[in-house]
C-alpha cells in the first residue's frame, strides 16, 4: 500500500505540470461540476478598473454552463474540508503501529522467501550434479541423450530461480518506512501543506488525499467528499487493522 503511495508521490515530483497548472488556481484539474460531471476551468476575468478570478463549468447545455464560482469561495469552502480531514493524533499514532509492523511482517516475509528459494535452487542443482555423475558411468547413447535434454531443463528451471532472488532482493525494506513517513506529512496536517506548499506539493496533496474527484455545485458548494484508502480509514473512529494493511 504505502510502496504505492511512494511510487505516487515520486511520480508526481517528476511530472511536467500543464500550462494551465498555475498557482492561481490550484483546485483546477480536481473540481468538477456538480451538474454534468466535467471538470471546472478557471481564469481571471477583467472589469472595468481590475481582474477577477472565477472557476467556471463551459460544458455544452449544462445548467451551470458559464456561470462563474469566486475564487475566493470555493477555495475557502475547501479549506475547511482539508482542515476537517486531518485525522485524530490517536488515530495517527494507532495507524502508524500497524504500519510498522506490517513493515517488520514484510521483512521476515522477504527472508522466509529467500530462504525457500534458495533450499530449491540447492534441490535443483543436486539434481544436476546427479545426472552428470550418471552421464560419466553410462556408455548408452539414449540415455545420455535423456539425461541431457533433463539437465537443459534443470538448468532453464535454475535461471528462473535466479531472475526471482534477483527480484525479491531489490524489494527495499526501509523504503517502505520513508513511504509511510512521506505519506503521514501529508495527512497529518494537510491545510498546512496547501497553504505553504507551491503548486506541485498541492497537486500531489490533491492525488494522494483525494480518491476520485471532488464535485461542486454553485449554489450548494461541495458535495460529499471521498477521501483515498487508507485515509478515509485512519479518518473513522475505529480503525480495521486488517483493511489498513490490505
Amino acid at each position: 500500500l504505502f510502496d504505492a503511495v511512494q511510487m505516487k508521490i515520486r511520480k508526481l515530483e517528476k511530472k511536467q505540470l500543464r500550462d494551465d497548472y498555475t498557482a492561481d488556481f490550484p483546485l483546477r484539474g480536481i473540481v468538477a461540476c456538480s451538474s454534468c460531471h466535467h471538470l471546472l476551468t478557471a481564469s481571471w476575468s477583467t472589469g472595468r478598473n481590475k481582474r477577477y478570478p472565477y472557476y467556471t463549468c463551459h460544458t455544452k447545455g449544462c445548467e451551470y454552463q458559464y456561470k462563474s464560482i469566486k475564487k475566493e469561495m470555493i477555495e475557502n469552502e475547501f479549506e475547511v474540508i482539508l482542515k476537517d480531514s486531518s485525522p485524530k493524533a490517536e488515530m495517527l499514532e494507532l495507524a502508524s503501529a500497524v504500519i510498522d509492523d506490517v513493515g517488520l511482517t514484510k521483512r521476515d516475509d522477504v527472508s522466509v522467501m529467500l530462504d525457500n528459494i534458495d533450499t530449491n535452487k540447492k534441490k535443483v542443482q543436486g539434481q544436476i550434479d546427479g545426472l552428470v555423475t550418471r552421464i560419466s558411468e553410462t556408455k548408452e547413447n539414449s540415455l545420455i541423450s535423456v539425461y541431457e535434454n533433463k539437465i537443459s531443463e534443470l538448468q532453464r528451471q535454475l535461471e528462473e530461480i535466479d531472475v526471482e532472488i534477483k527480484t525479491i532482493q531489490k524489494i527495499d525494506i526501509d523504503d517502505f518506512g520513508t513511504a509511510k513517513d512521506n505519506y503521514f506529512k501529508l495527512i497529518k496536517n494537510p491545510l498546512a501543506v496547501w497553504n505553504n506548499g507551491n503548486i506541485n506539493h498541492k497537486k500531489i496533496l490533491l492525488e494522494v488525499l483525494f480518491g476520485e474527484n471532488l464535485e461542486y455545485s454553485k449554489n450548494l458548494g461541495f458535495g460529499t467528499i471521498n477521501f483515498a484508502f487508507p485515509l478515509e480509514v485512519i479518518s473513522h473512529e475505529s480503525m480495521d487493522k486488517n483493511r489498513m494493511v490490505v
